[in-house]
């Protein structure tokens, strides 16, 4: 833009001659020739400025990068920072310091390496306010935690303070009584302790206090006048604790003086009291008998008080080192006293209760508390009787025996009172009894009372009215024992859970549920059995019904919700439900069964409202039958296709339904092929899906001879693979035994997989040891065996692949075992091939175009199954033994398998 109006300012600028030959006639006044903006020059020209300025601009971008180190700091909320350091907990003086120096150093940092301006090329940039902003940010950091720092010795001046100050005044506190005198010195004990704890606190501000000095940072008034007082206190309080001590002596002589002068009267209360006591024994007209029992409560609240001021008194004198005066004659006056006050108030308590009972309304008395108090009575009377008796007290005893035979009389009446009073007392059983005795009760009656139970001679009928009272006890507890269990249940709900990404729910049943449904079965069983049920029989008969329908349900919905999680995922696949149409139909409609059965079990969870039902029953068993059948078939599906592919048998049903279901999609095979083969662990798949290598466990490739698609179905082109795998083999090894003349042995072991160069190797060393038996050379063939194992020897020593070094250690385990073996041809004499020492050997042999094995009078072909890049076991005497025996048995069409101790190789050698 500047360019641009640069050289539009050089248009129409007026020519000097118009201005000097004024005297001329102008038509026009002509103005100076100059370049324009479309001109290709000044185009050229305005691209180069143009290109210059966007090369400077590139390092003002490189420059401004430089100020990147900074945006933590032009970002950091300064009163965030210092919040998140007063939140810390464990913050200590060193970390504060720490964080001082960090923000002291960056601030050195920003002051020496930032200008406060700088040339950029064609730019001169001023960085003096961004320069400005840093140091103040950096500077307001360092101040705030300085602040910080110069708090924390404040808070702990202010807390001593607050401590000392709290002691000074509980000095300061005049007392009242001599426990307070007993505090106050106990408090002047311990101030040795409680100032020395203090001055450790106000030692931890110390340090603090060091560090602001070292900063040359001055307290303030405040903070000074708080250390101060801090470390003037101790000598303060010993001044209050002489005030304290001088008081306390004088506080302590009055004490003593009030407390002698009390005890004076307290002695003549007690001497009172004593003759009181003396006197209770007069005390035996039962018609004042609300009149004594209210005097005997009197006396025994004075009593507890004397006893509580004497204990008081004896605590004081042991306070004061004054002799503790004997006042174990106030607990003889309460052992004298005890006998009266529980005759006369039992006494007092029983004319009251037999006037409440007698006049009260028959269905409101308690039985129960009734039998309860008149028992608790009757024992108080009786051994109150014992007492005044051994006292030499005859009319008391008489009352106590008055009272009790009283109490006697009213027990006859009390069974009679717990039978009709009975919770299971129902209008039926009122019924029955007068129908038995002959005389209506009117048990409802508010004016039916025990007086006219009495009245109406009713403890004459009391086997009567106690044999229907029995019976509806025992009803009661039947009603009892059935309403518990009808709560039980109105509580038990199944647990409706969601379940995957069905829609749909599965239920948990908890264990309390299905153990309390067990008991309520045997119990309902056993009510039945009851020969009190009648009341409650078709209840019980109708409650046992349901709870066996219940358990039925349950037992059923949990078998099939076992099926249907199990079936669910399966016929959930496309590609099963292509393949099996009619268990696919029987299973989606057990499916609307089930989402149908559980979405109403979600609304209403309730055991017993959702399980006592006939119909759900019935479908839940039928859909059982149905998804039984659906397992039958799913099971014999599985079979046609292990008969198809025999090495499915090695799959479980859940493996091999988990391919089967993604029929689509061949590479779902892969995690299970080490199972269908013996070390084919992968396929190579190309983008196309066509198949062109396999794969050990061992990363070993061998590429395939033939490629093929995974078309059709899985059993199918699996055994296409199978076949392929043998023909790659095969074909391996009929290029290696090619190759092995071709090539020195050592660079041939590096080019074959490892069970070609296994078996093609023990192939020529099979020719090549007859050659030497046959030739008498087997010396010479020995050497050559030890030149061929120091060969590998030294290939194993150099730079290998961990495949390449993995098919050496086998060869070398299979090569020593071929020197072993000429060693013992070679001792033995071997010279004809027909000798046992040679013919007993594993022999490899390459006839009629294909590889065999033999060893005596055994000949098997060679199975061509690909085994990998395995190690091999050592080749002992044992092991040939083994060689000899299986390879006769399968020769033979038999079977045989080693025996012994684990860990001993019977796997590895029946493997080789």
């Amino acid at each position: 833009k500047i360019f641009d109006s640069s050289v539009t300012s050089l248009h129409n600028i007026p020519q000097l001659e118009p201005a000097i030959m004024q005297s001329m006639a102008w038509t026009s006044i002509p103005v100076l020739q100059a370049v324009h903006l479309g001109e290709p020059a000044v185009q050229l020209i305005r691209e180069g400025v143009k290109a210059n300025l966007a090369h400077s601009v590139g390092y003002l971008a490189a420059y401004l990068k430089l100020f990147e180190e900074y945006l933590p700091l032009l970002r950091l909320d300064v009163k965030q920072y210092v919040a998140e350091l007063n939140d810390k907990e464990d913050i200590t003086l060193a970390d504060l310091l720490v964080e001082i120096e960090r923000h002291e150093k960056y601030l050195v940092h920003i002051n020496d390496k930032l200008p406060n301006a700088m040339n950029v090329g064609a730019f001169s940039i001023s960085t003096r306010k961004v320069k400005e902003f840093l140091v103040a940010k950096r500077t307001e950091c360092v101040e705030q935690v300085k602040l910080m720092l110069a708090e924390f010795p404040r808070k702990i001046c202010d807390k001593v303070n607050a401590e000392f100050k709290n002691i000074n005044k509980l000095l300061a506190i005049k007392t009242t009584d001599p426990e307070g005198v007993k505090a106050q010195r106990e408090l002047i004990e311990s101030l040795p302790k409680l100032v020395a704890d203090l001055n450790e606190v106000l030692e931890t501000a110390y340090p603090y206090f060091d560090a602001l000095d070292k900063m040359a940072r001055s307290l303030d008034d405040e903070d000074i006048k708080l250390k101060s007082d801090a470390q003037f206190w101790p000598n303060k309080l010993q001044n209050t604790v002489q005030e304290t001590e001088d008081g306390l002596v004088a506080d302590e002589k009055r004490y003593k003086e009030e407390q002698s002068n009390e005890q004076e009267g307290f002695s003549m209360h007690i001497s009172d009291l004593n003759s009181t006591m003396a006197s209770l024994g007069n005390l035996t007209d039962m018609t004042q008998t609300e009149v004594y029992a209210r005097q005997m409560e009197e006396l025994e609240k004075d009593l507890k008080a004397s006893q509580k001021q004497a204990d008081l008194y004896n605590s004081r004198e042991a306070l004061f080192g004054a002799e503790v005066t004997d006042y174990s004659h106030l607990k003889k006056m309460s052992d004298t006293f005890d006998p009266f006050l529980q005759f006369w108030v039992y006494a007092r308590n029983w004319k009251n209760w037999k006037k409440a009972w007698m006049s009260d309304a028959f269905n409101t008395l308690d039985a129960e508390g009734m039998e309860k108090d008149v028992g608790n009575a009757f024992k108080v009377m009786f051994k109150m009787g014992k007492a005044f008796t051994l006292r030499e007290m005859p009319t008391c005893a008489g009352n106590c025996d008055a009272v009790r035979g009283e109490l006697e009389e009213f027990k006859k009446t009390l069974p009679l009172v717990l039978a009709l009073r009975s919770a299971g007392m129902r209008e039926r059983h009122w019924e029955k009894i007068s129908e038995d005795i002959g005389i209506v009760i009117p048990h409802d009656d508010p004016a039916f009372t025990l007086s006219k139970v009495l009245e109406m001679q009713l403890p004459e009928h009391m086997e009567a009215i106690v044999k229907v009272c029995d019976v509806a006890g025992k009803e009661y507890g039947i009603e009892t024992a059935m309403n518990k269990m009808f709560e039980e249940w109105k509580g038990a709900n199944l647990a409706v859970l969601d379940y995957r990404e069905t829609g749909t729910f599965v239920i948990k049943v908890d264990e309390s549920i299905t153990q309390m449904l067990d008991d309520h079965i045997v119990m309902a069983q056993a009510m039945g059995f009851s020969p009190f049920k009648k009341p409650f029989e078709e209840q019980i008969m109708e409650w046992e019904r349901t709870l066996s329908m219940v358990s039925e349900v349950l037992d059923e919905w949990i078998t099939l919700q076992r099926s249907w999680m199990y079936l669910e995922p399966i016929f959930g696949s496309d590609d099963i439900m292509q393949q099996l149409p009619l268990e696919g139909k029987r299973f989606a409609a057990v499916d609307r069964i089930w989402r149908k059965a559980l979405t109403q079990a979600h609304l209403t969870p309730a055991v017993v409202s959702v399980c006592n039902d006939r119909k759900l029953l019935e479908m839940f068993r039928d859909s059982n039958k149905m998804l039984d059948t659906v397992q039958k078939g799913l099971s014999d599906y599985l079979e046609t296709k292990r008969l198809a592919f025999a090495r499915f048998f090695f799959l479980s049903n859940d493996e091999l339904l988990q391919i089967l279901s993604q029929t689509k999609n061949p590479l779902a095979v892969q995690p299970h092929l080490r199972k269908c083969f013996e070390a084919i662990n992968t396929l190579d798949f190309e983008d196309d899906l066509k198949i062109v290598a396999m794969n050990s466990v061992e990363m070993e490739k061998v590429p395939f001879d033939e490629f093929m698609y995974p078309t059709g179905n899985v059993e199918n082109w699996l055994g296409e693979v199978e076949r392929i795998m043998k023909k790659s083999c095969r074909a391996s090894v009929v290029s290696s035994l090619k190759d092995y003349q071709e090539k020195p042995r050592a660079e041939w072991v590096k080019v074959w997989p490892a069970m070609t160069v296994l078996g093609v190797g023990c192939t020529y060393w099979t020719a090549l040891s007859e050659d030497a038996i046959t030739n008498a050379s087997l010396p010479q063939w020995f050497d050559q065996n030890v030149t061929q194992l120091s060969d590998l020897t030294v290939l194993v020593r150099g730079p290998l692949t961990s495949q390449e070094r993995m098919t050496l250690g086998a060869l070398i385990v299979i090569d020593v075992h071929a020197r072993d073996t000429i060693t013992l041809l070679v001792d033995s004499g071997v010279k004809n091939l027909t000798d046992f020492d040679w013919v007993c050997q594993l022999r490899y042999y390459w006839e009629n175009e294909d590889l065999y094995v033999k060893m005596v009078q055994a000949t098997l072909p060679f199975g061509y199954e690909y085994l990998g890049n395995q190690p091999r076991l050592v080749v002992t005497p044992l092991t040939d033994r083994c060689y000899m025996t299986l390879g006769a048995a399968m020769f033979t069409r038999r079977g045989g398998n080693p025996l012994g101790p684990a860990g001993t190789g019977k796997t590895e050698t029946v493997k080789d």
